[in-house]
């Protein structure tokens, strides 16, 4: 089992990697960067969104505003029927109360990535920021946790969005975020090869075509 010592050291890895990449919560302007698409997927346990196979809904977002909830782990098929540019918007993904029987609840839904924010205030609460350009500007209801963010990695290892938790960097909150960002680290820095870096379609200049939504979602690891 990874050490505490050890732990704390991720933590605060992935909270100095991020501010790296981003600085400070910022709207200044950037490269445009529009996705679309469809692909199955399910949200897990960490508000993730990842790769499934069978369908038993279906949900699309068309455009600012639109949300939907649905139950963690039941998969679904998410379409982005018009071109989002993700620097302007994001896809988040955030946990709320039970809305039937069952169990734990997430809404999904497309907003602006500036002028609005997202509110924590349990510790070890996590929204999923779908953005890879900005970390969202947060309020928190109780100051006594801190705030930690870590890099979201795509199917190919780049940064594709933040996982934004409440809690201190020596909780028992589970991140599997953080768990996989760690060892991708580690993974380059054995190979020599530079740091994760930001989702490829990212350019000084727009992306000639769309990406692929499925390009932002994690793969399932095999059980």
């Amino acid at each position: 089992m990874m050490s505490m010592k050890r732990m704390n050291s991720l933590y605060l890895i992935a909270v100095l990697c991020a501010i790296l990449i981003h600085g400070c919560s910022t709207c200044d302007p950037v490269a445009s960067l529009y996705v679309e698409g469809i692909d199955t997927v399910s949200v897990n346990a960490e508000g993730v969104l990842e790769q499934a196979k069978k369908v038993t809904a279906k949900y699309s977002l068309k455009a600012p505003g639109e949300s939907f909830v649905v139950e963690q782990g039941r998969t679904f098929e998410l379409s982005v029927p018009n071109p989002i540019d993700l620097s302007t918007y994001a896809l988040v993904v955030s946990k709320i109360d039970p809305v039937g029987p069952g169990g734990q609840y997430y809404k999904v839904a497309l907003r602006e990535s500036c002028a609005l924010f997202i509110e924590l205030s349990e510790k070890c609460q996590v929204v999923n920021w779908y953005n890879p350009y900005r970390i969202p500007e947060v309020r928190m209801r109780n100051t006594s946790h801190q705030l930690v963010t870590t890099p979201l990695l795509g199917k190919t290892n780049e940064v594709i969005g933040y996982e934004v938790r409440l809690g201190t960097t020596d909780d028992d909150c589970q991140s599997e975020a953080l768990k996989r960002f760690s060892q991708v680290r580690e993974s380059l820095k054995k190979q020599n090869k530079k740091e994760v870096v930001i989702f490829k379609a990212i350019r000084s200049t727009p992306r000639k075509s769309p990406a692929q939504l499925a390009e932002l979602i994690v793969v399932r690891p095999p059980s």
